[in-house]
């Protein structure tokens, strides 16, 4: 009762364009549709360009064909299996959605990604998703500097050395 109140509420202020009778797996897919983006692939597949040409065109000759215009080829190529590599990331991230949250919360979360607040997060979410993917990559040399100093600091006092190896 409170979730059909609360999305009529929203439907009247003109805030949401779901459908009221969305169930949870409608939810999950919806909620994952807004969050795996097809942008994002392809902009990995452009990152990726001349890699992938190369694969594609090794598979093309390990299946004896070649294609009679490979740029139109590798166009198609690459538009399809982008939508697929998204498709298969939205499906796994709604059942992982519907596997960790309850009905309420995916429902709620849905209602909010409809909202202004909610669309301004989604807004940033492909850039907060790449910055945090460059620190993870990119992370490792300054968070061993940052750290190393401290091990040291707590081997010390823990009585433990570093000693040099004898070649």
């Amino acid at each position: 009762m409170k979730r059909s109140i609360r999305m009529l509420s929203f439907l009247v202020l003109g805030l949401v364009g779901t459908s009221v009778e969305a169930g949870p797996e409608e939810d999950a897919a919806e909620i994952a549709r807004l969050l795996v983006g097809q942008d994002r692939f392809d902009r990995i597949l452009e990152e990726n360009d001349e890699n992938l040409r190369q694969l594609l065109s090794r598979g093309l000759v390990q299946r004896g064909v070649a294609a009679s215009n490979f740029n139109a080829f590798y166009a198609i190529y690459a538009e399809e299996f982008s939508k697929a590599w998204t498709g298969l990331a939205r499906d796994s991230t709604a059942r992982y959605l519907l596997e960790e949250l309850d009905p309420e919360n995916l429902a709620a979360i849905a209602a909010f990604y409809q909202t202004a607040d909610g669309a301004a997060l989604l807004r940033v979410v492909p850039g907060l998703s790449s910055r945090v993917a460059k620190i993870a990559q990119n992370g490792s040399r300054e968070a061993e500097a940052r750290a190393f100093p401290r091990v040291l600091d707590r081997a010390t006092a823990m009585g433990l050395s570093l000693d040099p190896i004898d070649n």
